[in-house]
């Protein structure tokens, strides 16, 4: 027997373990021990959403045993959530609200408009680095109002209803909300900073719900809409469209398009699909 590590929502657990256990097993005994100290937790053990991570190495395939992966006494891991793979965890009435928008998001795009479109990207307490990294980079937004670009973010995960672990709208103030609807589900906000300063227009547009093609970012594919398409047709020279799942900024994860100026400066590489 041995001890590791696990951080499970950025808190640390003690487990015990066995060279033979899978990744999974692993998991479960964290989680559990999680839940069970945190009241009112409930971090999944559903395998289909879970990933592990080891220094920069991420792992999706659980079965693998920690011999396998040479983890030892007292490394540590990580665990991290995602939205699961399946048509059925789709919310029928955001859906149809969700393609409508994607389908004309860029009819009115302005000439230096960057997109950014973050999927399964609702954030169980990885910490404020997390948040910011997958629902609004603080290189893009200072990029953005620096440079008076306007800034239009779209965030899609199912978890947005929840309210037990904080977003990027708790932790920076200046986003400011300007409608809601269907429930709460699908939320705008409108960010002070840059409107105080005159800089430019940047919104951030909450969908709660999950969609059958995550993980297929880098195919244009959203809720049945093919997203890439889309902007080939509208966008201008000086648009960028930044789209993906970007917990661990895996180029395989996400896509880049456009302006590649743009997109450097904002802190990410191009990465065409």
């Amino acid at each position: 027997m041995m001890q590791i590590f696990v951080k499970v929502a950025n808190k640390t657990q003690i487990i015990d373990v066995s060279s033979d256990d899978t990744l999974y097993d692993v998991a479960v005994k964290a989680i559990t021990k999680f839940n069970r100290t945190n009241p009112g937790s409930n971090f999944p053990t559903d395998k289909a959403r879970l990933i592990i991570r080891k220094n920069t190495k991420s792992y999706m395939d659980l079965n693998k045993t920690l011999a396998e992966l040479d983890i030892v006494n007292e490394m540590t891991l990580s665990i991290m959530c995602k939205v699961p793979n399946n048509l059925e965890s789709s919310d029928p009435t955001v859906i149809p609200v969700l393609k409508n928008y994607l389908k004309n998001m860029f009819n009115d795009i302005s000439n230096d408009e960057i997109v950014f479109i973050g999927i399964g990207c609702f954030d169980y307490n990885h910490g404020n680095n997390s948040i910011k990294q997958q629902q609004c980079p603080d290189a893009l937004l200072n990029y953005c109002i620096k440079n008076k670009r306007d800034l239009n973010i779209v965030l899609i995960d199912g978890a947005f209803t929840e309210k037990h672990c904080k977003q990027i709208y708790d932790i920076d103030k200046n986003w400011t909300i300007l409608h809601s609807n269907i429930d709460n589900k699908i939320r705008r906000y409108k960010h002070k900073k840059a409107t105080d300063l005159s800089a430019c227009d940047i919104f951030l547009t909450v969908f709660s719900t999950n969609i059958p093609e995550y993980g297929s970012a880098r195919k244009g594919l959203i809720a049945g809409i093919n997203i890439l398409n889309i902007f080939k047709k509208f966008s201008h020279d000086l648009n960028a469209f930044i789209c993906g799942n970007f917990y661990s900024l895996d180029s395989d994860q996400n896509v880049t398009l456009g302006d590649k100026d743009s997109i450097k400066d904002s802190g990410f590489k191009y990465n065409p699909e």
